[in-house]
């Protein structure tokens, strides 16, 4: 859906509609949830949109623990759709294993994958006892991984959380991925660091 040049997306919690604290051990509600949620995505391509952004998170009132699951689903299920994760939560993932990941989702989509990368919010760290100060840290050598990726065959990334050297990159991604990398800013300075990467922002 287009006018004056402005593309229409839609973003996705995947939460169970309703009022009140949903049951999250109905299985049928469950499932009926996934289905009439990418049901609904899948019209709204019909409709003109551009394409979706899921959200990843973790612990609390939301179905999208894993969206790339939800990309890998909704790929065979549309055609023209921009698919894409606003983000993916960086310090929950190994780097390797995620530059893989999105590598294969580019492929499994023919080429309608929109990278998005955050850094996440301190609830659903607690959960996990990850301190809050290892966070950025943590971001910022994954987002290098990710880069170095995008670019080189074989990735060396020696950091303070992560230590690499020729680690082999597979599948490679599509020398046009780069430009499809998101992230989430929320300042100032998170605007000027995604420039500096030359990513797309969105503001969280």
């Amino acid at each position: 859906m287009t006018s004056g040049g402005i593309k229409t997306w839609t973003f996705e919690f995947h939460v169970i509609p309703g009022r009140g604290v949903p049951d999250y051990e109905d299985a049928t509600l469950v499932q009926h949830t996934f289905d009439r949620n990418l049901q609904r995505l899948v019209e709204l391509e019909g409709y003109g949109f551009e394409g979706v952004f899921f959200s990843e998170h973790h612990f609390l009132n939301s179905l999208s623990p894993v969206p790339n699951l939800l990309i890998a689903a909704l790929s065979k299920m549309t055609t023209t759709f921009r698919l894409g994760v606003m983000g993916n939560v960086l310090p929950f993932h190994q780097p390797w294993r995620l530059a893989e990941e999105l590598a294969t989702l580019d492929y499994l989509s023919s080429g309608r994958l929109e990278i998005g990368t955050a850094s996440g919010i301190p609830p659903e760290f607690l959960f996990v006892g990850m301190p809050g100060d290892e966070v950025r840290p943590r971001y910022a050598e994954i987002l290098d991984f990710l880069d170095l990726a995008t670019k080189d065959k074989f990735v060396t990334l020696q950091g303070q959380y992560y230590d690499f050297e020729d680690l082999p990159s597979m599948p490679r991604p599509r020398h046009e991925a780069r430009r499809r990398h998101w992230m989430t800013i929320y300042s100032p300075e998170t605007a000027a660091g995604a420039a500096r990467r030359g990513y797309k922002v969105c503001t969280g």
